[in-house]
């Protein structure tokens, strides 16, 4: 069952979210900031509280910002 979130995300919301989160992940995936980080976590906290992440880009987020620990 997939969970109903009070606000209703259109397709062109999700897809300005995507966009902004992806271009966060790329300045950060090549600078390594921790500052970036924190921000790149702030945006995919706000897009996930809006209701515009699916489980699946959920946990694409955490494994790629994991990865970006390690590295």
């Amino acid at each position: 069952m997939q969970h109903i979130h009070s606000l209703n995300p259109s397709s062109n919301s999700l897809a300005i979210a995507i966009a902004i989160i992806g271009a966060e992940l790329i300045v950060y995936r090549v600078n390594r900031l921790p500052e970036q980080r924190a921000h790149l976590l702030g945006l995919v906290q706000m897009a996930d509280t809006l209701g515009v992440l699916s489980s699946t880009d959920r946990a694409t987020l955490a494994i790629s910002l994991t990865d970006g620990m390690a590295q």
